[in-house]
C-alpha cells in the first residue's frame, strides 16, 4: 500500500480516534509511572455515614403550576425587537 492511497483512506474520524487513544495511552502511562505519595498525617476517621440516594422526585412532585400562562395562551408571541429592547444593558 502505498502513502497517498494511505492518506485517502484515513478521514476524520480515523485520525481523530487514534489521536485521542494515543494521547490517552500516554496519560495513563505517565500517571502509572509517578510512585504514590505517602499519607501526611495518620487518619482519625471512626465512623463514616454513607448516604445512597438514588434517583430524584417524581416529575408530578416537580410540577410547577403557572395561572399567569393561561391568560396569555391565547395571544400572539411578541416580535423579536420586544425581547430585544427588554435585554439589559
Amino acid at each position: 500500500m502505498d502513502a497517498l492511497n494511505l492518506v485517502q483512506q484515513i478521514n476524520r474520524r480515523h485520525f481523530l480516534g487514534r489521536a485521542g487513544l494515543g494521547l490517552g495511552a500516554m496519560a495513563l502511562g505517565s500517571l502509572a509511572a509517578k510512585p504514590r505519595a505517602a499519607e501526611h498525617f495518620p487518619a482519625k476517621a471512626k465512623r463514616v455515614i454513607y448516604l445512597f440516594q438514588s434517583g430524584a422526585p417524581s416529575q408530578m412532585d416537580l410540577f410547577d403550576p403557572k395561572p399567569a400562562l393561561r391568560k396569555s395562551a391565547a395571544s400572539t408571541c411578541p416580535t423579536q425587537s420586544a425581547w430585544v429592547s427588554a435585554l439589559p444593558r
